[in-house]
């Protein structure tokens, strides 16, 4: 590798570094980031989009700076800082799904907040499997969280189901349950067109349809996918 390189050469070796290769950093390194209050999350969000300068030819070697102005809040204009925390998705509809290792960036002024939310179909469809699979009556917030999986509004799902939109409306905000056969008939839906695999019809003979329990999820992002925690 000739040096020094050019700064679009150097975005483009920064940017297989942080995909395959080992990101190291020194002790005096460590010590800016506790004095700045950093961490390595914003290290790589830096490098991943900074300006990069030219190189610098220093105590024998080519170095190479990036910088960036950090991320402002758009509300008061002050620094944000990204940290990696665990999410309660409450955005999908559902109170009990939990982030796991998300990078969330804060204001430390007015509490406003952006999350950073990889492969969200995939997300999506492993929050939609695990309602599925649950042995017990699906709640209202479920329910409407399978009937929008499906891209249908209200009417549509109604049209679907044979019902109306106001027993639509009962079932998702818990005025009344869900009946056994929609139940079910909701789950093979989301089963055939959503997720477009198997059901196995004898898992539809276990469910309770008398009780309706909240499901509570913890998922991770690993390597490119979501994985389930627990549940």
């Amino acid at each position: 590798m000739d040096e020094p390189l050019a700064p679009e050469a150097t975005r483009k070796l920064i940017r297989q570094i942080l995909q395959s290769g080992r990101f190291t950093y020194t002790k005096h390194s460590r010590e800016e980031m506790l004095a700045d209050d950093l961490t390595t999350v914003d290290c790589e969000n830096v490098l991943r989009g900074g300006v990069v300068r030219p190189g610098e030819y220093l105590h024998g070697t080519w170095r190479y700076r990036v910088e960036t102005s950090p991320m402002k809040c758009a509300e008061c204009g002050t620094p944000m800082k990204t940290r990696k925390e665990n999410y309660r998705y409450d955005e999908c509809g559902l109170k009990y799904v939990t982030l796991v290792g998300a990078e969330v960036t804060r204001c430390p002024r007015c509490d406003n907040y952006e999350i950073s939310i990889p492969h969200i179909e995939g997300l999506h469809r492993l929050i939609a499997r695990v309602l599925i699979d649950k042995i017990t009556r699906l709640t209202g917030g479920e329910v409407r969280f399978l009937r929008k999986s499906l891209g249908w509004s209200g009417s549509d799902f109604a049209k679907h189901m044979g019902v109306t939109e106001e027993t639509v409306s009962r079932w998702e905000n818990d005025a009344a349950p869900i009946g056994p056969q929609a139940d079910r008939l909701l789950r093979l839906m989301v089963a055939q067109g959503r997720l477009t695999t198997n059901y196995p019809a004898e898992r539809l003979t276990k469910i309770n349809p008398k009780k309706a329990t909240i499901t509570r999820l913890e998922v991770e992002s690993r390597d490119k996918q979501w994985e389930l925690l627990s549940a």
